[in-house]
């Protein structure tokens, strides 16, 4: 076992790793597992993950048919137009009319319901619009003028969705769930694209949604659509999918983009993000962390990167401070073109080790930083991506995109915490600001999400490449 660690871990040229400081147990991966890896996130279970103790992993995600469904049986020409339902709807309340005879302004609009009296209510436009109502919100602070509506005519209805938080070895995460997170064979894109795992049997399908109220599940301060594939942030860290600092980690996750991913071009910059992937601490403010992926259009009034692309682009994020617990410089990586990778499932394989010193240092000597000594230029991050056709197999060629080894990564460790690793989409601000994205459904499906320590678990490049070829 020892001489299979150092062969799966040691990549020539390099020094082999330090020990680990604080080994966590392995727990059996089970029959049919690669045995170098502490999470096999195949999903061919028809379960979030299929190794270790995975019972507490949960999917935060959106109902993907309504909770409330209410017939609309009139619609005035007013301001504020007045609704009228077959059934008392709650006072601001989220309701995403679909179906809407004659008046189709309205058609898959989110609004408030306002001023209830019976089955009737005041149309008040939803939380992305400036004003307040709901503490931190702007819901219910601005008429729905439709005066100049078309007339209605008959038929639609009014839905109200809600939060999910379902556990991983919950059945209703199969595919009959109701969730837009859960665990397929297949799913559909917008266009009708059918989309199949990359390898075995099921994924992850993975989506946010413009017209969903994630503000009143999450009580969220703004509108920010979200969901993800969630690890505890207590009880045995290392097991459930937190990295430990000072620790050669190896993750691995690969997404879908459809053929009909559409380009966001109206917002730009952090505007226009949809994280996919955060290693970070679990718990402390949002500017902690080790580093991120995400799909953003990088030209415009934050100038992410200094990249200067109108389109969708993949960027990963870095965090850098040996001062700092929490408020770290970035530096950005641009991975590409969004629509170059559209069709096709793209992988990421991360190798990091998070330390941000260059000479010997304890991070105690920060405020807030933990009571260990870190040695100088320990730091790795290497980050290989999928790029050109795929192969017979659906696999590609994976190409080193950032080689950054033996140098300070990462801001100060936080006293308290491990990095927690979990694939998400956050799609910060879609309804805040200007998009000129179309599809109601943003789909990105998941599949393939392997991570393992080089010392604890014996990971290294083979084990969480999901073709498990040799390291590029």
């Amino acid at each position: 076992m020892l001489q299979l660690l150092y062969n799966a871990t040691a990549n020539p040229g390099e020094p082999a790793p330090d020990p680990d400081p604080d080994p966590d147990p392995i727990p059996d991966p089970g029959p049919g597992v690669p045995r170098n890896i502490r999470f096999n996130g195949s999903f061919d279970s028809g379960k979030a993950l299929t190794a270790g103790n995975v019972d507490h992993w949960h999917i935060d995600s959106m109902t993907s048919t309504p909770i409330e469904s209410l017939n609309i049986v009139g619609i005035s020409k007013a301001d504020p137009g007045r609704i009228e339902f077959d059934a008392p709807p709650t006072h601001l309340r989220a309701y995403r009319l679909e179906g809407v005879g004659g008046m189709v302004e309205l058609e898959g609009r989110m609004i408030r319901t306002k001023n209830i009296s019976g089955n009737f209510a005041d149309l008040y436009e939803d939380h992305a619009i400036p004003g307040f109502d709901y503490p931190g919100t702007t819901a219910g602070q601005f008429a729905v003028d439709t005066s100049g509506f078309t007339a209605f005519t008959s038929g639609g209805v009014g839905g109200r969705y809600r939060g999910t938080n379902w556990l991983a070895d919950n059945k209703e995460y199969a595919s009959t769930a109701n969730s837009d997170w859960r665990i397929v064979t297949s799913c559909l894109s917008t266009s009708g694209e059918t989309i199949t795992p990359l390898r075995g049997t099921h994924f992850c399908r993975a989506s946010v949604s413009y017209t969903k109220d994630y503000f009143i599940e999450w009580s969220q301060p703004r509108n920010k659509p979200r969901g993800a594939l969630r690890p505890p942030t207590t009880g045995g860290a290392g097991v459930q999918g937190q990295m430990q600092y000072d620790v050669e980690t190896w993750l691995s996750v690969s997404w879908y983009i459809p053929l009909d991913w559409q380009d966001e071009t109206a917002d730009d910059g952090t505007s226009s993000v949809n994280m996919l992937i955060a290693v970070s601490e679990d718990g402390g403010a949002s500017g902690a962390g080790f580093i991120k992926t995400f799909i953003a259009t990088p030209n415009g009034k934050s100038d992410i990167g200094g990249f200067s692309r109108n389109a969708s682009s993949w960027i990963i994020e870095e965090s850098h401070s040996d001062t700092s617990v929490n408020s770290p410089d970035y530096v950005y990586t641009d991975a590409g073109r969004v629509t170059d990778d559209a069709g096709m499932w793209t992988t990421f394989i991360y190798r990091m080790r998070a330390n941000p010193y260059s000479v010997q240092t304890n991070a105690s000597q920060t405020s807030g930083g933990m009571d260990q000594i870190f040695e100088g230029n320990k730091g790795i991050l290497q980050v290989w991506k999928s790029q050109g056709p795929e192969a017979a197999d659906r696999s590609r060629n994976m190409v080193l995109i950032v080689d950054k080894v033996n140098q300070p990564m990462g801001a100060v460790p936080r006293a308290g915490y491990r990095i927690k690793m979990f694939p998400r989409m956050y799609r910060y601000g879609w309804h805040r600001y200007p998009t000129t994205q179309t599809h109601d459904e943003l789909l990105i499906p998941i599949d393939e999400y392997r991570w393992g320590e080089t010392i604890a678990d014996g990971t290294g490049y083979t084990d969480v490449d999901p073709f498990q070829r040799a390291q590029p």
